[in-house]
């Protein structure tokens, strides 16, 4: 199983292919082009799933965002003006629509400390049981070591 994966900032995306086994297969990145505003974004990730989905047999799809992410929902809640417009962003079901494959999307903050919680094997199952917690794989992709060990904290209304 492979699962294409994408890590949203305003710089630039990062992107691979991850298998099971947690294996980083390919990796790459572009300009995120943060300016052209949070649907451009997103519009450029399609993008390049379609490109990745034409050359990988895909499984599905994981989102690690900049900005609070409603990771049930895949939706950005809210972001600062680093990306203008991107608060409202229908992030999982836009792409999800757009390549039909499952997606998850959650914060960058909370994928570096998934990422570090326990073996990556552990998660890559949830991954393809299309869990929230499915961007741990891009913490892994990314190789990111600061964490609260065995703890994600979310600010809550």
């Amino acid at each position: 199983m492979l699962i294409a994966v994408f890590d949203i900032g305003g710089t630039s995306i990062k992107y691979g292919i991850v298998d099971e086994e947690g294996n980083i297969l390919m990796d790459g990145s572009f300009p995120s082009e943060a300016h052209i505003g949070g649907e451009a974004i997103i519009k450029n990730v399609i993008a390049k799933s379609k490109t990745l989905q034409h050359d990988w047999n895909l499984d599905g799809i994981a989102i690690s965002s900049a900005g609070q992410i409603d990771n049930k929902a895949g939706v950005v809640v809210h972001a600062t003006d680093n990306i203008p417009g991107y608060t409202g962003v229908r992030i999982k079901q836009s792409i999800q629509d757009a390549t039909g494959l499952p997606v998850a999307a959650e914060n960058d903050v909370n994928c570096t400390a998934l990422g570090n919680i326990g073996k990556v094997q552990q998660w890559v199952r949830m991954i393809f049981s299309v869990s929230p917690l499915a961007p741990v794989l891009v913490a892994r992709f990314l190789k990111m070591e600061n964490y609260i060990p065995g703890r994600v904290f979310r600010l809550v209304k």
